[in-house]
């Protein structure tokens, strides 16, 4: 299992805010594409949500924060490219079928 990924971790995002961009989509979609399934049985991203202890409560919608939606629930990209993939998982698997892709 990889666990715990996210476009933002390598510090970047103090000061380049991608986390609440298409960046952060893209990043997961270009991720996806190389998994190994041999390899890897699941992958979770960090976080769903912008309301987790480590960062305390966020002072604006969107502030660069790791979740995947905000604190209020406003869907980031990278929750709609979620459910992109979701929506085309079968066509994922034609596209890459080592990949670990799975509904």
């Amino acid at each position: 299992f990889v666990t715990d990924y996210n476009a933002g971790l390598d510090g970047s995002t103090r000061t380049v805010p991608i986390l609440d961009t298409s960046y952060a989509a893209a990043f997961v979609v270009a991720q996806l594409a190389h998994v190994d399934a041999a390899n890897v049985a699941g992958m979770s991203y960090w976080t769903l949500s912008d309301v987790f202890e480590e960062q305390g409560q966020q002072a604006a919608e969107f502030a660069n924060a790791f979740g995947m939606q905000t604190y209020g629930g406003v869907a980031k990209p990278v929750l709609r490219a979620f459910e992109l993939l979701a929506r085309f998982v079968d066509d994922a698997r034609a596209i890459y079928p080592a990949t670990a892709v799975r509904a």
